[in-house]
């Protein structure tokens, strides 16, 4: 089922990959790895090291010792393909998605929250620092969902490729306050109505 709604387009996998990274025991650079092999399937089945590198950050040492702990884990099969005389590598992740499926199938008291500061750290592409890490704890005390501080990162990513903590805060808040007072408004407007129905 989650592979077939990867195939389709319909799979957020860098969530659940987030959500899941602990129970999966991946490491920093497994998850970005995993995350980037994910985007790169979705066009072409045949991968290499190189191919990764050059859509990633990490250097190709990094991401070849990924690779190896990925296959140990069973979550990635690379596979030797014969086509047009030519040995070709196809990478297989199927067993990942057998494994998240059946961690989505086990009570929700049993699953772990997805990390604020784990989410940020992979979206910012480095480790936080420690005033960084008071804001992002603040955005959990604040009960900011994984999912909205998603939509904030991701607008403000597609503006400017290196954002701050202050910014997403800013953004993330100014919209938290302009919907609070949307409700408000919407709010002020059905007591209007309704005393106006009782005259």
């Amino acid at each position: 089922m989650i592979n077939k709604l990867y195939q389709e387009g319909y799979l957020d996998y860098s969530n659940l990959i987030l959500n899941y990274y602990q129970k999966l025991s991946l490491t920093q650079n497994d998850v970005f790895v995993l995350i980037k092999i994910l985007d790169l399937l979705k066009v072409r089945k045949d991968l290499k090291p190189s191919l990764i590198q050059k859509n990633s950050f990490l250097d190709k040492r990094v991401i070849e010792e990924s690779l190896s702990h990925l296959m140990e884990l069973g979550y990635l099969k690379i596979e030797l393909e014969i086509k047009n005389n030519k040995g070709i590598e196809i990478y297989n992740v199927d067993s990942l998605f057998l494994v998240i499926e059946s961690l989505l199938q086990k009570p929700s008291e049993e699953q772990d929250e997805p990390s604020i500061i784990k989410y940020l750290e992979s979206k910012l592409s480095r480790l936080l620092s420690s005033s960084e890490i008071e804001i992002a704890n603040s955005f959990a005390q604040r009960n900011v969902t994984i999912y909205e501080l998603d939509s904030v990162v991701s607008k403000l990513l597609k503006k400017n490729s290196k954002i701050t903590l202050n910014s997403i805060e800013r953004e993330l808040f100014s919209k938290k306050v302009a919907k609070s007072t949307e409700q408000e408004d919407l709010d002020a407007l059905s007591v209007i109505n309704l005393l106006k129905e009782r005259r």
